[in-house]
């Protein structure tokens, strides 16, 4: 096989399988209310959501990021798995949470999520946002070894039966931004356009987000990809 440069899949492949250590595996999530919701006097009165998780699970455990880390746990049955969460930087735009990543530079996660694409104005800057988001996925690079990072494609359901339009672009933006620095990107265009995956609470807004059958299904393609990085030896 012809010699050639590790992408930081290859790294994160070759850091786990020689660690035989215990002491805790760091998940970052980058994300908005898919990934975690807090709950407020405001929340309850006007969405009906009164407990916190990533919106519309029926229960934290029940969010993605927590079957995500219930996964990682059986699959590294000596580490400690923890999650931690970057909101910083308001709105849930890639520009805001690019712009507030230094809140969470010195964690030092074993594995990145990014979980964003919902709240991208429509008709904005497509190279910006390209440019935006391959600096958000590159934010840990500096770190050694580096973590995984892992992308999400957008969430909405409202584009059934596909993605089409500014959100299609801003799909394919993140797709591509991805693909060039190397890391697995991670669609959920199929699970938003199902009905059976979204439609759980008493308001359109919490409607929207995925259901536990959603989560689920985001948990299950993640963990796949960070599986698929650790034992692949062609990635």
């Amino acid at each position: 096989m012809k010699h050639r440069q590790l992408s930081q899949c290859d790294e994160y492949k070759v850091r786990r399988a020689g660690d035989t250590g215990l002491g805790e595996f760091k998940v970052l999530l980058i994300g908005n209310s898919i990934t975690r919701h807090g709950v407020s006097e405001k929340t309850v009165s006007e969405l009906k959501w009164s407990h916190v998780s990533g919106m519309a699970a029926s229960s934290e455990e029940a969010d993605y990021a927590h079957l995500l880390a219930k996964k990682l746990g059986s699959a590294m049955p000596g580490r400690n798995v923890k999650l931690f969460y970057h909101n910083g930087g308001g709105g849930g735009a890639i520009r805001q949470r690019l712009s507030a990543v230094g809140e969470v530079s010195g964690l030092r996660p074993d594995l990145v999520v990014i979980q964003l694409g919902e709240h991208e104005a429509e008709g904005g800057d497509g190279d910006a946002l390209y440019s935006d988001y391959k600096m958000l996925i590159k934010a840990f690079d500096a770190q050694r070894p580096r973590p995984l990072v892992i992308c999400t494609g957008l969430w909405d359901p409202d584009q059934a039966p596909r993605y089409g339009g500014w959100r299609l672009m801003v799909e394919n933006i993140m797709k591509q931004a991805s693909r060039e620095v190397g890391v697995p990107f991670v669609s959920v265009e199929d699970l938003a356009v199902d009905p059976a995956c979204h439609g759980a609470g008493s308001h359109d807004g919490v409607r929207w987000h995925p259901n536990d059958k959603g989560h689920r299904g985001y948990a299950e393609r993640i963990f796949a990809a960070w599986d698929g990085a650790e034992t692949d030896s062609d990635k």
